[in-house]
């Protein structure tokens, strides 16, 4: 089972990650802009890396919301396979 601090930690980058995505994208196509001098690309470039890829979407985990866990997870009703499983054994979800 997934420590509390690692949800939370989750779901601070998930928050920090909506915050500065479109900067961080808008900066990126900015630096392949060839039609900006060399010196506008460096000041870009310089704020660029400012944003660490700490925040970025391949760092996100998807958790299970019954037991924390973050392998296995159906991401339509964010269960692990176990307990979406056992719910569909008990009869708690149909189908």
């Amino acid at each position: 089972m997934a420590t509390f601090n690692s949800i939370v930690r989750d779901n601070f980058r998930r928050k920090i990650f909506i915050k500065k995505f479109l900067k961080k994208s808008i900066y990126s196509s900015l630096l392949y802009n060839s039609r900006l001098s060399l010196q506008e690309r460096q000041i870009i470039y310089i704020k660029y890396i400012k944003y660490t890829n700490n925040f970025s979407i391949s760092r996100l985990r998807s958790h299970c919301f019954m037991t924390g866990h973050s392998r296995a997870i159906y991401n339509c009703v964010q269960l692990n396979r176990h307990h979406f499983k056992n719910m569909v054994l008990n009869g708690h979800l149909p189908g």
